[in-house]
């Protein structure tokens, strides 16, 4: 399958994100975001200062891109029993958010994170899985090869700890035997080479640890499970 989406979220109910307040404020005058402002006494916002910013009607969003799916049910091998295959990608062509209408421009996110992007948007990232059907009685094996593509730091500074993102490739292992109707085991190994994470030093809220647990993987995972059936 070959899926076209153009999505657009008219008056979206979201924060309009303390960064677009700011530039709202100090770079177009706008008297609206300047009163959610907070400075504390001493004239500064990072000490016990704030950036009130809660759920409104902004703009809206919009993205739109390709999903590729693809499957191929099974690949006979005789005696080695049989593989099947299926890949699943999206092309994000545009990710635009549209903050303040008339007071700010809309912004593009594609291939970006951090600032007012927060979490990356690859522009490409998919799931390529290979399932091996053994000759052994219930054992199935499968190989999964995960990519997110490259991002940069959206207005990074000269400060900034690595301000690009390569692209992150993940191979996880997982297997599944049921020897009979009433047994199953699982047991499987996400992030196979224990890849570390990328690390920012910029992420605000939407990080955590230096780093996007929703995007990138912690470590090694291992996993397992037995189920009976009585």
């Amino acid at each position: 399958t070959l899926d076209y989406f153009d999505i657009k979220i008219k008056e979206l109910i979201s924060t309009v994100g303390a960064q677009n307040l700011l530039d709202a404020c100090y770079g177009a005058g706008n008297p609206a975001a300047c009163g959610q402002i907070r400075r504390d006494s001493a004239g500064t916002l990072w000490i016990n200062g704030s950036v009130f910013d809660t759920n409104v009607n902004i703009g809206g969003e919009s993205t739109k891109g390709v999903d590729v799916d693809l499957n191929y049910a099974a690949l006979e091998m005789g005696r080695a029993g049989k593989l099947s295959f299926h890949f699943k990608g999206t092309r994000v062509q545009e990710n635009l958010t549209d903050p303040l209408p008339g007071v700010l421009k809309q912004y593009d996110c594609v291939g970006l994170f951090a600032d007012n992007c927060f979490a990356p948007t690859p522009k490409w990232r998919h799931h390529a899985r290979v399932n091996w059907t053994t000759p052994v009685k219930g054992l199935d094996l499968a190989l999964t090869w995960r990519y997110i593509g490259a991002v940069t730091e959206k207005n990074a500074t000269a400060t900034s700890i690595q301000s690009h993102f390569s692209a992150y490739n993940y191979i996880d292992l997982a297997g599944n035997w049921a020897p009979t109707d009433k047994i199953e085991a699982r047991l499987g190994i996400e992030n196979v080479f224990d890849k570390d994470p990328p690390l920012n030093s910029n992420l605000g809220t939407t990080g955590n640890g230096n780093t996007y647990p929703q995007a990138y993987a912690i470590g090694r995972y291992i996993f397992g499970g037995v189920q009976v059936k009585f």
